[in-house]
């Protein structure tokens, strides 16, 4: 996969803009699982990461190893959470579309999420412009033109799948968050180990 800051940038701009020809383009691209995630989805994490530490420093009146937890949940999430519901959507992929595969439905759901993640750098950073977060709905538009042509969805079962989709992301962000929430809160851990006994 590129690295060139032009090559991304383009990416970001047609995958906007013409949605149907770029997926055309991301189809015929031969990336693996561990490229997509090492040059695409890793970077993306980094700045996540980068930008909320910025961002809740500047805003947030709390310990500064808060911040970071918070920062580095939110990173994860963005990423983990597209894992994870690619390997679930790619599981109830059979019934709506002819493709049943991990690569493809991880370059829809990664690709799709793209104008997300770029809301996620900038509210990161801006963390008072949060409620443009909304237009980051968008993405949902990005994954419908892409359905047809990534996983060969059928037209008439493409509402179906899109719907079934998007809330299996949503619900795939909100697990991830609140799963890192727990395991790295060190209050929680304190509290497990009194309520043992240890």
């Amino acid at each position: 996969m590129n690295f060139n800051i032009i090559f991304k940038l383009n990416r970001f701009q047609n995958i906007l803009f013409k949605p149907s020809q770029e997926w055309i383009e991301i189809k015929n691209e031969n990336h693996s699982n561990k490229n997509i995630f090492l040059t695409f989805l890793l970077p993306f994490g980094f700045l996540i990461f980068a930008s909320c530490i910025f961002g809740y420093s500047r805003t947030f009146f709390a310990p500064f190893y808060f911040i970071i937890l918070s920062s580095i949940i939110t990173a994860i999430t963005s990423i983990v959470g597209i894992y994870l519901a690619s390997y679930i959507i790619t599981k109830i992929a059979k019934y709506f579309s002819n493709i049943v595969d991990f690569n493809s439905t991880l370059k829809l759901i990664a690709y799709s999420s793209i104008f997300t993640l770029v809301l996620s750098i900038l509210t990161g950073l801006i963390p008072e412009i949060k409620k443009i977060s909304i237009i980051g709905l968008y993405s949902i538009y990005i994954m419908w033109s892409g359905l047809e042509i990534m996983l060969e969805t059928p037209q008439e079962k493409k509402i179906n799948f899109l719907i079934l989709s998007t809330v299996i992301l949503i619900l795939s962000y909100f697990v991830v968050a609140k799963t890192l929430s727990i395991s790295i809160n060190p209050v929680f851990w304190y509290n497990l180990v009194k309520f043992i006994g240890y």
